[in-house]
């Protein structure tokens, strides 16, 4: 079975230095060709309306990582950025999909 990687990120993705090292981690197992979700809500799905936010995805999205944000987000911040809205039901979907390996930030 293949593994796939969740990361569930709650904290702000800008300056948090714990949610900016998770986001590294994804990246680093994108980039090994490994299966990579990031999603995003609370402050981490806040911070989409600043322009650095893009910044700080936009490698792993460059990388083929899909990167989703909790549909409380209004729909002009995420589709932009290459962020997808989620349905409300997605989380809990992807958590209790077979081979999914989640990792909460």
């Amino acid at each position: 079975m293949i593994e796939r990687y969740l990361f569930v990120m709650t904290r702000d993705i800008i300056s948090h230095p714990s949610a900016i090292h998770v986001l590294r981690i994804a990246l680093g197992l994108r980039r090994r060709s490994q299966q990579v979700t990031v999603f995003l809500t609370d402050d981490a799905a806040r911070v989409l309306r600043k322009s650095r936010s893009a910044q700080a995805l936009r490698p792993l999205l460059a990388a083929g990582a899909t990167v989703l944000a909790d549909v409380t987000v209004p729909a002009h911040l995420g589709g932009g950025a290459g962020v997808e809205r989620a349905a409300p039901d997605a989380l809990a979907a992807l958590l209790t999909s077979p081979g999914v390996q989640a990792h909460w930030c």
